[in-house]
């Protein structure tokens, strides 16, 4: 059976996943022939911490292999690789010198980087098929990105149908609940679910929806909030019926915040209208969308 190139490390943190990498990248880079190898090798980490780390272990360890420096942290990988590679400590030695003095002179050529750096090197590498200038830069501010690609959406409010009547329903929404009508900040919030690991999965779950899923799961959220808003009167109208029923007044309960909370909870009426929500707190007009 012909055996797999990759190799998956999979532990916890701190049990020896960079001493594994450092060892196989180790391990390939003496058993070859060619001392110039390292040219042809590529290691790929995910932080600048990481690939820090890597290229200070791989080049401490050709340093203490080179010089016969007998270390706790050298002779491990000594002893393994006198095994696997099926040499002597003397070829390891020779061989370890020759390659830290060509990597030491060609730095360049050393590949241990992050997988953000070898994205943009295929990138720039194929620019001019991607029609892209060749001198692009990348920006990691996050926020900045966000509030350019924010404001190209509400750009378009007034010239896209859809998009106009989306961005109009939410601000309207956004009223009916006595908040600000201004959506830039909550389109901001939510937007940051997208550059969240964690979140990507739920996001993508919404692939696949088109406007008319998400109408009907508001029309379903409405409903269901309505219903937990009556379920709410009804336990207010309940708990002032046992209140009175043990000859209890308001003035019974100190500062009257029990009283007064279920007093308001079942005198308060929700009503559902097509732009939003009518809110009616004691016979009295708090707010209303028409």
């Amino acid at each position: 059976m012909i055996s797999s190139p990759f190799i998956i490390i999979n532990a916890a943190a701190g049990s020896g996943k960079t001493y594994s990498l450092v060892y196989a990248y180790l391990k390939k880079l003496l058993s070859s022939s060619n001392s110039n190898s390292y040219r042809k090798m590529l290691a790929l980490t995910f932080t600048n911490k990481a690939v820090h780390e890597m290229k200070y272990r791989i080049l401490k360890s050709l340093y203490l292999l080179a010089y016969k420096i007998d270390l706790e942290e050298i002779s491990g990988y000594r002893s393994s690789l006198l095994v696997d590679l099926g040499i002597d400590k003397t070829a390891i030695e020779e061989k370890a010198s020759s390659v830290l003095k060509k990597i030491l002179h060609e730095y360049a050529a050393f590949e241990v980087i992050t997988l953000d750096s070898f994205t943009q090197k295929l990138i720039r590498t194929f620019a001019k098929d991607l029609k892209i200038p060749a001198s692009f830069e990348v920006t990691l501010e996050a926020d900045q990105l966000l509030d350019e690609m924010i404001e190209s959406i509400l750009d378009k409010a007034g010239i896209e149908k859809k998009l106009t009547k989306l961005l109009v329903d939410f601000s309207l929404s956004k009223i009916a609940e006595l908040k600000s009508w201004n959506i830039g900040m909550d389109l901001f919030d939510i937007s940051k679910l997208l550059l969240n690991e964690n979140d990507r999965t739920p996001i993508l779950s919404f692939k696949n929806k088109n406007s008319a899923d998400f109408k009907a799961q508001k029309l379903k959220f409405d409903k269901q909030y309505q219903n937990a808003f009556e379920q709410f009167k009804k336990i207010g109208r309940e708990a002032l019926k046992l209140i009175s029923d043990n000859g209890l007044i308001q003035d019974d309960f100190s500062r009257k915040a029990v009283f007064n909370h279920f007093e308001k909870k079942s005198l308060k009426k929700y009503h559902f209208r097509k732009n939003g929500i009518i809110d009616i707190s004691n016979d009295k007009l708090q707010y209303l969308i028409v």
